[in-house]
This record gives structure tokens, sequence and C-alpha cells, in this order.
């Protein structure tokens, strides 16, 4: 199980990797085309098309990864019924979303970005079944199609968008790419998702018991990525606002490691507390937040000592002014990869609720802290709202799950993880770079002196090393990796 874990996460990541690549490349394109106040202006219309996508990508495709995943021989009949709710769901999201557009938009006197966002609006009806199919093939432990569907959806919405960028449709042809991009992975995701007809029952109430709160949950976590900016775009110019913009696209590294790790976690956690495997949960626990630390720390520590560098290398030198926004902002984003991960955990043994009581409990205290603190600090004071207000979220959900699962990370690896990555930090201080090469070899150099450090430490020996092996050969080699039968499922939901 442990090494469906690391090699789920690694299948998971490539997707990410590549989803992250083709959401940098547009950024990229659209910061350099546009300037800083319309990166701005595009900036705020995602931020809503998100919070509508969220609504219908977060409860469905989520509860089939968990419960598909818990009991792969129920799929088809999950998929019955399921597949009907997220239609109606979908065209009720979208109706509602169409005709609120303008009012949201005026809430920040800009209503001439209304008609942009109804075209953007479009790509719910085809972003919620795209994710819907891909929700099914994480359940199913399908991580390596999983990551074929996100690469095709990814390297077609960079290529869409690009190509109507460069035939002169703006910020619109943007959102129309993104459109196209939904319809590609959509169409392979159905495409590969044959079933076997096997009749099993359903609880509906269960179904929705899980489903309900996680869009709550899923739509409250994903605010605290747009409260911050909002309040800038509420409080300052239009150019600090594609300045805040830039920061939060470079900021989302780690977060995009955790939906990978996240992924893999919640279907093989959720199957090992079924069978009531506590020895298996626990390590599983700790391989997944040690996993964690081990990948967001360095992150953290490399863009917050380059921060002004990292910022005009990916978007020129109008977007220095970001710099120091990103400087506090990564440690922000980066406690809520940690945040995601351990919410993740939680998730697995029933704890959604607690967890969207967390989440619900955190919202209007950022809120504040963004009310207090932008009028008086500006950008920063919005990059440190969301800092602090994310690690009380750490924090809080922390401690739920060492009390239902009496298991954390190894308090020896955190030290050693934690001293690695902090004289990495230090070090980059002492290492000047003149262009993106030298900035580049200078990541290169300190990440490989991170994984010696953690070696002459002993924090990363030779299972780890192992693991990655099978991880690689699993992957591409012959050997397959194993994988519980159907009837272990099925045991495990009777025990």
């Amino acid at each position: 199980m442990t090494i469906m874990l690391w090699r789920g996460a690694f299948l998971l990541l490539l997707g990410q990797i590549l989803f992250l690549a083709s959401g940098y490349g547009v950024s990229v394109v659209l910061a350099r085309w546009l300037g800083p106040e319309e990166f701005g202006a595009y900036g705020i219309v995602y931020s809503l098309l998100m919070v509508f996508e969220l609504c219908v990508v977060a409860g469905i495709p989520n509860a089939l990864q968990r419960f598909v995943g818990e009991n792969p021989t129920k799929a088809f009949a999950l998929h019955r019924v399921m597949l009907r709710w997220q239609i109606v769901y979908t065209a009720v999201v979208f109706g509602l979303a169409f005709l609120t557009a303008r009012f949201f938009l005026g809430i920040f006197n800009d209503s001439r970005l209304a008609a942009i966002l109804q075209i953007a609006i479009i790509d719910i009806l085809f972003f919620s079944f795209y994710w819907y199919y891909a929700g099914m093939q994480i359940g199913l432990k399908n991580f390596g199609r999983q990551t074929v569907i996100a690469s095709v959806y990814s390297v077609s919405k960079f290529a869409f968008i690009t190509l109507l960028l460069l035939g002169g449709y703006g910020v619109t042809g943007a959102f129309i790419g993104n459109i196209l991009g939904s319809l590609c992975g959509l169409a392979l995701g159905m495409w590969w998702t044959r079933l076997p007809k096997q009749s099993a029952e359903i609880s509906k109430p269960e179904l929705l018991h899980f489903i309900v709160p996680n869009i709550l949950y899923s739509i409250g976590m994903n605010l605290f990525f747009y409260i911050d900016l909002w309040a800038v775009k509420y409080y300052m110019s239009e150019a600090m606002v594609g300045f805040y913009n830039a920061a939060s696209t470079i900021g989302r590294i780690p977060y995009s490691f955790a939906i990978a790790l996240a992924g893999a976690l919640l279907p093989s956690l959720a199957f090992a507390v079924a069978q009531s495997q506590k020895r298996e949960s626990e390590h599983i626990i700790r391989q997944a937040l040690r996993l964690t630390l081990l990948t967001v720390l360095p992150a953290l520590a490399l863009v917050s000592s380059s921060a002004t560098p990292i910022a005009t290398m990916f978007f020129g030198e109008a977007y220095a002014g970001a710099g120091g926004i990103l400087r506090v902002l990564m440690a922000g984003l980066s406690i809520y990869a940690i945040f995601m991960v351990v919410n993740t955990i939680a998730m697995a043994k029933g704890g959604m609720k607690m967890c969207t009581i967390i989440v619900f409990a955190l919202l209007p205290l950022d809120v504040l802290l963004n009310w207090y603190c932008v009028p008086r600090w500006g950008t920063v004071g919005a990059a440190a709202a969301t800092t602090a207000t994310m690690l009380m979220g750490v924090i809080a959900n922390s401690l739920y799950v060492k009390r239902i699962f009496n298991a954390f990370i190894n308090l020896r690896s955190l030290v050693r993880i934690l001293f690695a990555a902090t004289t990495v930090f230090a070090l980059s201080h002492f290492i000047p770079t003149n262009n993106a090469w030298e900035l580049l070899a200078k990541f290169a150099v300190l990440m490989i002196f991170y994984i010696l450090l953690l070696r002459v430490f002993g924090e990363v020996d030779q299972n780890d090393i192992a693991q990655i092996k099978n991880t690689f050969s699993a992957k591409f080699g012959n050997r397959k990796t194993e994988t519980p039968k159907p009837e272990v499922y099925a045991a495990a939901l009777e025990s």
C-alpha cells in the first residue's frame, strides 16, 4: 500500500506538473502581453470562475475518489447514480453563475468584465465532467490513465489559449481556449471509462452526507486563494492587483504537489481505514506528511530567498513589485499545502464535517485580517493575513488528526527536514544571480545540497531510494505494482 501511495503520488504529480506548466505558460504569456493592470483584471475574472467551478468539481468527483477507492466493485453502481446528479447539479450551477456574473463584478465596481466572465462561465459545463471522469480514474487507482487525461487537458488548454492569443483574441480568447482544453480532457476521460456492469447496493444518504460537506469544504478552502486578491482589488490600484496575481500564481507551486499527494492519499488511506489496518494507516499518514514537508519546505526556502528574481524571470521586469509580496505569500501558500494534506488525512476517517467546520471558522478570520492589514500594509499585509490564517488552520487540524489516528509525522524527521530547508534558505542569500540561467543553476545546486544533507542526516535512506526505484520501474519498466483485488475491498467493508 505504501508503494501504491508513492507511485500514485508520483503519477498524479506528473499530471500536476503539466497542469502547472500549462498554467504558468498561460500566465506568463498573458502577464507579458497585457501588463500588470490588465493581468490583474484577468485574475479577478479567473478567480470568480474558479469559485463557480468548485461548486461542481468538489463534491461528486471527490465522492467517486473515496467510495470507488473503498470498493471498486461498486464503481458502475456509483457511476449510474452520481452521473445523473452531476448533470442536474452542473446545469443549476451554470445557470446561477451566468445570471449573477454582473452582480459579483459590480461589487468591485468593474462591470466591464461581465461579458468576459459570462463567456468564461461556459467552461463549467465541460470542466465539471472532465473532473468527474478524472475522479473515477483516481478512485479506481488508474493513476497512469489519470496522468494522461490531465496531461491532455493541460497541453491542449495551453495550445488553444496560445493560438487564440496569437490570433489577437486577448483575454476572451484565453477563456475560450480554457473551454476547448476542458473538452479535450473530457473526451479522453469518457472514452477511457469502461466499467463492468455490476449491481450493488448504494446508500444515497451516505453519499450526500459526504458530498454536501465536501462541496462546502472545497469552496471554503479555495476562497483562501482569493479573499486576499479581492481585498487588494477593493482597496488598491489595478497595478497592485496585477502584482498580487503574479505572486499568487508563483506561490501555488506547493499546492500542485499537495493535490497530487492528496489524490493518491485519500483512496489508499480510506482502504486501510476500511480494513481496520491501524498500523498501515499510521504508516501512510507519517509517510504522507513526510513527503509533503520534504517537497514543500525546500520550495518555500528557494522561492522566498529569491522572490524578486523569480517574479521578473517569469513575468518580466514590469513585475519586480511582486517580489516583496511573493516572499511573504509563499509561506502562506506552503502552509496551505500542508493544511490540505492534513485535511485529506482526516477525511479518510470520516473527518469531513470537522474539516469543514475548521475551514468555515477560519474564513471570517481571514476576511477580518485582510480588512485590517490591507489598508495599513497594502499587498504585503494581504499576504501576511493569508499566512497567519493558514498557520492557525494547520495547528487546529493537526491536533484533530493526532486525536483520531494517534499518529503524526515523526518529530525527528520534522527537525531534520526543517534544518535542511533552513540551511538552503540561508545559503541562497549568499549566491547572487544575474539572469534566469544562473538562477536555475543556483536552485539545482541547492537542491542537490538539500538532498545530500538529508542523506547525511539519515532522513533519506536506502528504503526511500528503493521506493523511488520501485515507483519508476512500475511506471517505466515491465513490472506491475500489485493492487488489492476486488474481493479484498468487499471484505474490508464487511469487517
